[in-house]
């Protein structure tokens, strides 16, 4: 049986990222570092220098992107977008 996919909403998109974004900062910190390691760019950072870091709401959404199969250009440096950018993959 398929299961129907929920369309991409940005707005609450954006507040699944204000929300990772305070968890940084809170009880599960080092389960919303592991998330944002997900990010080419954290990937190979360790959990305590990720913590340091200036960690922006652009990291936070790109998070929420990778976890709701979204490949990006800008995420991902060197390959080819996709046709429609806004289609999930």
């Amino acid at each position: 049986m398929n299961k129907s996919h929920k369309p991409f909403n940005l707005v609450e998109a954006k507040v699944k990222a204000s929300i990772l974004l305070k968890s940084l900062h809170g009880v599960d910190a080092q389960k919303a570092v592991k998330r944002f390691k997900r990010l080419p760019e954290f990937a190979n950072v360790s959990i305590e220098d990720i913590l340091q870091k200036d960690i922006k709401r652009k990291h936070a959404l790109a998070v929420i992107a990778i976890e709701n199969s979204f490949n990006s250009i800008i995420l991902f440096p060197g390959r080819q977008r996709a046709p429609n950018p806004t289609y999930p993959l």
